[in-house]
């Protein structure tokens, strides 16, 4: 659905097939169209999962579809837009790789036809979560995958650098704390100074909590603070006067929406935080450090992936009459 600045419903589409269709995430296209990524089983060979992508016009109004998969689940997270005619897809596959799920990665054209496929693993398993164009530092012009790895023993982050069609650059990163797990869940890069900032979870006695993390561009060191009132950070933004928001899960308040502000450069201070203005208060995350080389560099699977065209098949309703729309979120 697309609102208009004040939450107002502009219209609103629902796309798909008989069975389940998951939306993961979308984009918007030099076109102003929209490129949307997820998962299905509506048109599916195995009854599993695939890749699925759909493009859309600036209105939303229904243009093509495609399909990505192997004979088991195949799940999309993640997709960059590198230039009109080169789109990379990030997910986790059970189709291919060395573990129970790898990284995987398929090039596209700007219609969709696949130009390659790519998994990166390690016997454990790979989720992967964002990807970005890295803009400043030694890995300038590559693009930065981050995700999960089981490699360690626990979820831990792992940071991969590709190139732009989809195959490794390197190198490959894992960065953990001691006796628990360390997820991120976005990153962008910082403008000035070249820091990755990443939003994402930690357990601590026994419970989750939010953390803010940075990374040095070479990847060489890690440091961050947890913050006891947020459950999980789920997402970043650099906001307008140069300052960065967290947003996800308060665990003060109900699991109620938190957002919390911070500066860097060691995101240890909050220049204001909320979760509907609940006080964060940031402790320090201790120990954090980094390998290199835990995943499977390279495995190219063109050969096995299955490319599937759907556009004659998929479901194209205008919903935009049916749904209702009421201020709700109080402030606490």
């Amino acid at each position: 659905m697309k609102i208009d600045n004040s939450g107002n419903l502009i219209w609103a589409k629902t796309i798909g097939g008989n069975d389940t269709d998951f939306l993961n995430v979308f984009k918007q296209t030099s076109d102003g169209g929209f490129l949307l990524g997820g998962y299905s089983s509506s048109f599916s060979a195995t009854g599993f999962h695939d890749f699925l992508i759909v493009k859309t016009n600036s209105l939303g109004q229904y243009q093509w579809s495609k399909t990505y998969g192997g004979p088991r689940d195949d799940i999309l997270n993640d997709i960059k837009i590198i230039n009109d005619n080169l789109i990379l897809l990030a997910g986790y596959s059970y189709s291919f790789g060395a573990g129970a799920t790898d990284n995987l990665i398929v090039c596209i054209n700007s219609v969709g036809n696949a130009l390659g496929s790519y998994t990166y693993g390690s016997a454990t398993g790979e989720y992967p979560q964002k990807m970005i164009l890295v803009n400043k530092g030694p890995y300038a012009g590559k693009v930065l995958l981050v995700g999960i790895t089981l490699a360690t023993g626990l979820n831990s982050i792992n940071f991969l650098f590709l190139n732009t069609d989809g195959t490794y650059a390197g190198p490959s990163y894992v960065f953990t704390t001691p006796g628990t797990e360390l997820v991120a869940t976005s990153v962008v890069q910082d403008d000035s100074s070249g820091l990755f900032v990443l939003g994402g979870y930690t357990t601590f006695g026994g419970l989750p909590q939010g953390v803010t993390m940075t990374v040095f561009p070479d990847g060489s060191a890690i440091s961050g603070n947890r913050h006891s009132s947020m459950s999980y950070i789920k997402s970043l933004a650099k906001s307008l006067d140069g300052n960065y928001l967290f947003a996800g899960v308060a665990s003060m308040v109900s699991d109620d929406i938190g957002v919390l502000k911070s500066i860097l450069p060691s995101l240890g201070v909050d220049c204001c935080s909320s979760s509907y203005l609940v006080p964060i208060a940031p402790a320090p995350l201790a120990l954090l450090s980094s390998s290199v080389g835990a995943l499977t560099v390279l495995t190219p699977i063109p050969p096995d992936i299955s490319e599937l065209d759907i556009t004659g098949s998929i479901t194209d309703t205008d919903i935009t009459g049916s749904i209702n729309f009421n201020a709700v979120c109080p402030e606490y």
